[in-house]
């Protein structure tokens, strides 16, 4: 689809709500790394970025269930790899209850009621943007499942926000790779550019200031204050100023619905895995292959052929079906 979440949706909803410009001086360089592994004796807790992980084994800590630990891991996520999945993203859920009942939850963008497909799609700018996903998807996911209060559960985002974080190398090359396509967008300029007009390099504290105050109503007023109250008003305002497609409307009957999984057996181990986009069908149909092999009986380069080949022939077969 056209419609998708991009970069450019990330810096932008950070920057609508946002009312006076972020520092114009050049952040400090860190020269420690982040911690990479924490150990816990009763939970576990996996994100793609350590300050995540850290705000999910924070809430862990506390007496948080696992729900409460992926919804503080998830406006992390999104606070320190905002050109990854920003609060303006999508996101899907899967979920096993106590009781061993499996949902899933689907926090996909949706394509706005009024828009208009282009002779020429777009790559990149306020046309692209869709109706986003991620706060309703983790606002049902608390209301159903959780235990902390919804702001205790928010708050390690608005801290990572306003205090800063380590900007890693992969973050700071898809800021410097995104700079000439999205340089000119305010919500760009505020959130990302530095004032020498580059991009922050690894090792930098960077900071949000803006996007601090878009969690810290969303942290107090629940996911309504972004799909309906200030937060929404600002989203439309701005994308009708500059040619986008997303209105109050959309934003004000946005729900996160019910998702679709995909169940499977690899030798003796179930398999809980969502569908698309997350791409559960594509490990479904490499697993059923590579249950055929005796994979401990290969070696290196045998191993790494059958499993290119088991991914390769599932991309195939997905894409046929």
């Amino acid at each position: 689809s056209v419609m998708k979440t991009i970069f450019q949706s990330a810096v932008l909803l950070s920057v609508v709500i946002g009312l006076r410009a972020c520092a114009t001086s050049t952040p400090p360089i860190i020269s420690t790394p982040p911690q990479k592994v924490m150990a816990g004796g009763n939970a576990m807790a996996v994100a793609a970025q350590p300050e995540a992980t850290q705000a999910a084994a924070k809430i862990l800590a506390m007496g948080g269930n696992a729900v409460d630990a992926a919804v503080a891991a998830g406006f992390a996520i999104a606070t320190v790899e905002p050109t990854m999945n920003s609060i303006g993203g999508r996101s899907q859920i899967l979920l096993r209850t106590a009781d061993g009942e499996y949902l899933a939850i689907n926090g996909m963008t949706e394509i706005p009621a009024g828009y208009v497909r282009p002779e020429e799609p777009d790559s990149n700018g306020y046309g692209v943007i869709a109706t986003p996903g991620v706060v309703a998807a983790l606002a049902r996911l608390h209301e159903e499942q959780g235990s902390l209060p919804w702001k205790t559960l928010v708050q390690p985002a608005i801290e990572i926000a306003e205090n800063g974080f380590v900007l890693l190398p992969g973050e700071a090359a898809r800021h410097a790779r995104g700079l000439e396509a999205v340089k000119d967008n305010p919500g760009f300029q505020q959130s990302i550019l530095q004032a020498d007009g580059t991009t922050a390099l690894a090792g930098t504290l960077f900071k949000q200031p803006a996007l601090g105050r878009t969690l810290r109503r969303i942290a107090n007023d629940g996911a309504a204050a972004f799909y309906q109250g200030e937060i929404a008003e600002a989203i439309a305002a701005d994308m009708s100023a500059n040619g986008g497609f997303v209105t109050l409307e959309d934003l004000n009957n946005y729900r996160a619905l019910d998702g679709r999984y995909i169940s499977t057996t690899y030798r003796d181990v179930e398999i809980h895995t969502i569908a698309a986009p997350a791409g559960g069908g594509l490990v479904v149909k490499a697993l059923n292959i590579l249950e055929n092999f005796d994979l401990t009986g290969l070696n290196d380069l045998e191993w790494a052929a059958v499993m290119n080949q088991a991914l390769a022939l599932s991309v195939r077969t997905m894409e046929n079906d």
